[in-house]
């Protein structure tokens, strides 16, 4: 704290050209801070091989799991491959990720997904260094 007190009063003790600089490297200082947190965070979203908005459904499937209410069907149901366990009037149902209508599922598989990582496969995941080449467009 001593460190920016003594700075402030050299900037404010000087002429003005001088605390026209001082106040522009506080500046930069604190945009060089906002830019290196906003790098990290998407550098972070290339690694897991999603975007802003997907990181959001990701996190709702992550939700489902950690319930232990995400289920794979096999074969799928109208194309779909993953439904949501739940309770109407106290009978087990299962729900439409896409649309939340009620499947019949009484002709399929029912497989528990236990995890993320191991049980869903996500398609836009191609590894770091292709994800950085896509979101670089090179």
């Amino acid at each position: 704290m001593q460190n920016w007190q003594s700075f402030w009063s050299v900037v404010t003790r000087t002429n003005d050209a001088n605390k026209v600089t001082g106040i522009f490297v506080i500046l930069c200082s604190i945009f060089v801070v906002i830019a290196t947190l906003f790098t990290s965070l998407h550098v972070r979203y290339v690694y897991l091989g999603v975007t802003t908005n997907e990181l959001d459904k990701w996190s709702e499937i992550e939700h489902l799991v950690d319930i232990g209410v995400l289920y794979k069907v096999s074969p799928p149901i109208e194309e779909e491959t993953f439904v949501e366990k739940g309770f109407l009037t106290g009978e087990p149902v299962y729900i439409s990720l896409k649309d939340e209508r009620i499947l019949n599922v009484d002709e399929v598989s029912l497989v528990p997904v236990e995890s993320v990582v191991s049980d869903i496969n996500n398609i836009y995941d191609k590894g770091f260094w292709e994800n950085l080449r896509e979101r670089l467009q090179i």
